[in-house]
């Protein structure tokens, strides 16, 4: 299973819409950590495939929920922004919450910095902001690969289209 993890468009459809449409024939699903869900319209009409979304701190109106439990690739997969665990200022709450639901993945956005690290035998990603990045790196999403039960991730930078080393933490 090949999942395309974008976060914090803060009001740029438009580089979504071409980060999705690149990747439209490759990947399974989409999924977006928050940060602005109306940015998604961009792209919904022409994905067939599935995108999970979640409400990040700047979606005021959404209905959409903060947080998502799915599976994905025969691994649990904890889904939200980030803001809620304050994530900007260390990670012990979304790693308590990741090991209270049992997540294999969990997924979180929100710092608009890309970082990967695995603790507790779980993987945490960040994809880093596709639009407002904030720290060394450039725009970037990320592409994580599940295969034979191993969680494979690559960060690509949206101007060089190029994979970035993984930043942990």
């Amino acid at each position: 299973m090949k999942i395309l993890v974008l976060s914090d468009s803060h009001g740029n459809g438009k580089i979504m819409a071409n980060v999705v449409q690149k990747y439209k024939k490759t990947v399974d699903c989409v999924v977006f950590l928050g940060d602005c869900i109306g940015d998604c319209d961009a792209f919904v009409a022409d994905f067939a495939k599935p995108i999970y979304m979640v409400a990040g701190n700047c979606d005021y109106a959404s209905q959409l929920p903060e947080e998502l439990l799915i599976e994905l690739g025969g691994k649990k997969v904890m889904m939200t922004h980030g803001h809620m665990y304050r994530v900007k200022v260390g990670y012990d709450n979304i790693i308590t919450a990741a090991v209270a639901n049992g997540a294999d993945i969990c997924l979180f956005g929100h710092t608009h910095a890309p970082v990967y690290f695995v603790k507790n035998g779980i993987t945490f990603l960040n994809p880093g902001s596709i639009n407002l990045p904030r720290g060394c790196i450039g725009k970037s999403y990320a592409i994580i690969e599940i295969v034979g039960g191993a969680v494979l991730h690559k960060f690509i930078e949206v101007q060089q289209g190029r994979p970035l080393r993984s930043p942990g933490i």
